[in-house]
Order: structure tokens, then sequence, then C-alpha cells
């Protein structure tokens, strides 16, 4: 185990070396472009400005009448200690509006009972989540990044994010296509989860830097925000094409959340400028998927039959597997591993199409659909939990001033809101909770560490005294 930290802790300074190289050389070629200097003068176009003006204005109105709502009274102290982008605020939300667009959905019920049975199921999933986040998230002390970590954590984030944005790009050209316009073609392999998951770390790091940069008065807040317009124009360009939503969802939704860590945006500019805009990317691809397959439907359709149609594929679950488990961990670890050797998600498709459409194809089943067929009722409570738990200390972390937790965190939100759909079977988004992990035994063994001194030092000062007064 030492060994290996030690060789982590090597490949770390050599990247970090490499990060500080390739900030250099940025900086000195922005410094030789003098429209670098017509950049920061630059302003949004008058109609725009007054467009956005309107859009804050219905948010604050929103934003009102949220914050004196009846029924999220008993949630009013924790939304305010914790935040919009918190564990327990934002799966729990996300969760709702997802429900509520698959309880209109025109798909029949076919059974009143299993129906039933699915949303109390799934709602008790998403209950023990957030009471998992809570119980880790809501202690903690707010503190700020160390300045020394700054810079770090630029030259961290420059070579992930070349690295992954190009490994991105490289990976369609081995495609042939965009797998967007042909789904046949859409797969994850070893190489797209490597360099996709780079990319992740490197834009959460970066806009994590922003953030201190803005703080501390050494990058404007209107350059910041251009600087990150272009990221996410960069983010969509890169993961639209794949075909997959979740990409999309998954990358913007780091982007977003570590723009709120970092005090970029509020809460309610999330839902205006980024929610609204979400759905729309949503239902463009599920339309284009569907013309491309010969099929056919309005974008209100397919929002909400995709929603619906998540609650039926539970329904098939709760009723083809048997409700103490039966896989016992094939299909939520072992099935990853397998994906990682360069097989696309086999067990996932065998054991959830099946029971759906009686096709080996992987369909979304809900938090509650993968952790059934593995643990069953017990698993729907105890792994929601244990999921929550890690996220919430992670989030902690991040308030308290960690920088490795500030980068984490984003990630692990955006695959917690994912999983709400179509459950923890995403190998490429697994590989994150390891270092999440290992942060949070890091820093228990150090608090650990701290007290025993203490405990050590206080005799000590306790007998220094008594032969002081002797």
């Amino acid at each position: 185990m030492s060994v290996a930290w030690s060789i982590f802790k090597i490949l770390l300074k050599l990247e970090i070396a490499v990060g500080k190289k390739l900030s250099e050389i940025i900086r000195s070629i922005l410094e030789g472009l003098t429209s670098v200097e017509a950049l920061s003068r630059w302003e949004i176009p008058r109609p725009a400005a007054r467009l956005f003006e309107i859009v804050d204005r219905v948010a604050d109105f929103l934003a009102s009448g949220v914050a004196h709502s009846i029924f999220l009274s008993p949630l009013r102290p924790i939304i305010a200690t914790a935040g919009a982008l918190s564990p327990m605020i934002a799966v729990p939300a996300v969760y709702i509006v997802y429900l509520s667009l698959a309880l209109i959905s025109p798909l029949p019920v076919l059974d009143l009972n299993v129906w039933l049975a699915a949303i109390l199921l799934w709602s008790a999933a998403i209950l023990a989540y957030a009471v998992g986040a809570a119980l880790t998230g809501l202690r903690c002390k707010h503190g700020e990044i160390e300045p020394s970590a700054q810079e770090e954590l630029l030259h961290f984030a420059l070579p992930l994010i070349i690295a992954g944005a190009l490994g991105l790009a490289v990976n369609y050209m081995r495609i042939g296509a965009i797998p967007l316009l042909y789904p046949e073609l859409r797969r994850h392999d070893g190489f797209w989860m490597i360099s996709y998951d780079a990319y992740l770390l490197g834009l959460s790091s970066l806009v994590t830097w922003m953030g201190l940069k803005v703080k501390r008065g050494g990058l404007s807040r209107t350059s910041c925000l251009t600087a990150l317009a272009g990221l996410m124009a960069l983010t969509l360009a890169l993961t639209i094409p794949s075909g997959f939503r979740l990409d999309v969802f998954v990358a913007v939704g780091t982007l977003v959340t570590s723009m709120w860590m970092a005090g970029l945006v509020r809460g309610r500019q999330i839902i205006a400028y980024f929610g609204l805009p979400g759905l729309a990317i949503f239902v463009m691809q599920k339309v284009l998927l569907m013309a491309r397959a010969g099929l056919s439907g309005d974008p209100y359709y397919v929002l909400v039959s995709r929603a619906g149609f998540t609650l039926y594929s539970l329904t098939t679950i709760l009723q083809a597997y048997p409700p103490w488990g039966m896989t016992y961990g094939v299909l939520l670890f072992v099935n990853p591993i397998l994906t990682l050797l360069g097989i696309p998600r086999p067990l996932v498709g065998a054991l959830t199409g099946e029971a759906v459409v009686g096709l080996p194809v992987a369909y979304t089943t809900s938090l509650v659909g993968p952790i059934w067929i593995d643990f069953g009722l017990p698993g729907v409570v105890l792994v929601p939990l244990a999921i929550g738990v890690v996220t919430g200390k992670v989030f902690s972390l991040a308030r308290m001033g960690d920088p490795a937790a500030e980068v984490l965190y984003p990630i692990l939100l955006s695959a917690s809101l994912v999983w709400v759909e179509s459950g923890p079977v995403h190998p490429y988004l697994y590989s994150f909770y390891a270092p999440a992990l290992a942060l949070i035994l890091k820093r228990w063994v150090e608090n650990r560490s701290v007290e025993q001194s203490t405990d050590v030092e206080k005799p000590k000062n306790r007998r220094e005294e008594d032969l002081e007064f002797m």
C-alpha cells in the first residue's frame, strides 16, 4: 500500500510539473496577443443583457416563492445551511421533478400495486441517500483553500483538460462518424472512459482555480464568466456528439456545480441558465436519436415518456427478480470491471433489458433497479445510504477548504444526479469514488493523529506547570 501511494505521489508531482510548464507556455502566448486587451473590455450585447435581466427577475420571483413555501418550511434550515447544490437538496429535487414527469406520462399502469411499490421504493432510496448525505454533510465549518494550493490547482488541471479533450476528439475520429447521428456506433470503451474522466477532473480543477482567482482579485468576474462560457461551449461540443445524454449531463453538471462551489453563480441562476437549457439538450438528443431510428415524437412526449418508461422499467424489474437479491454485487461491482476490460456493460443489458423488453439491451431502471437485482430490499436502503454518506463527507470537506474535495465533489454530485434515473451502473463514474474514499480515510487518520498528539501533550503540560509551581 505504501509503495502504491509513493508511486501515485511521484506521478502526481510529474503531472503538476507538466502543468506548470503548460501554464507558462499559455501565459506567454496570451501575453503576446493584443486581442487579450480587447477581450477584457468585451461587453454583452444590450439585447442579450436585457434578456438576462428579465430571466434574473423571474428567477428571483421563483426563489422567493420557494423560500416562503409551506411545503418546504421543514427543510428551510437545511436549504439555508447547505445550499441548492448540496447532495441533501439537489438529489431529492431532481427526483421530485423526474417523478412528476413520470406520473404525467402517457404510458399505461399495468399493475397498480407494483406501480405504487416502485414509487415507494424509489422514494425510500432517495430518502436514504439524503439522510446519509445529511449525516456527514451538515457538520462542517466553512473555510477556504490555502493560497499555496491555488497555482497547483491550475497546474493539475491543464494537462488533464487538454489530454481529455484531445482524447474525446480522437475517439470520434476512431469511430469514423458522429454517434449522435448513428446510434448503432455509440460506445464507451476504455480509451473513451479515461479521456472523459481526465476531462472531468481537469474541468473541475480549472473552475475551482478561477473561483479562487476571482475571490483574491487576480481575475475579474466578467473575464471569468467569459472564459466559463467558452468552457461550456467546449464541453457541449465534446459530449453532445457521443449520443449519450448522461455524458452531457455529468460534464455540464460538473461545470455548473464547480461554479456554484466557487461562488461564481447562485442557485436560482443555475435553474434559469442551465436547468432549462439542459432539458432542451436532453430532448434534442432524444428526438435526433429517435429520428435516426425511424421513430417520431414531439419534444413534450419525448421528455415525459422517457421518465414514464423509467418507472415502467422499475416495475418490471420488481416483478422479475426476488425481493432479497439475486446477484449479490455482480451487477454493481463485477460489471464495471468487465466494462473497463472492454466488454460494454454486458450484465446490465442481460439482467435489466431481458426483464424489461426481452432483449439484452441496457435500459434505465432508476436508482432502485440495479440495486434490487443485486441486493433486494435491504440494498435499496443501504446502498444509497452509503453513497450519500461518501458524497456528503466529501461535500463537508470541500466546504472546509480541502482542495481535493472541492475538485471531487462536483463530479460525485453529478454522478448522483444521473443515477436518480439510470442507477449506479456506469464504471467511468465509479472510478471517482475510490479517491473519494481514500481522501476521507486520509483526513480521518490525520484528525486522529492530531487528537492523539494533543492528548499526549496535555499531561506533559500539566506536569510542567506543577514543577513550576513547586
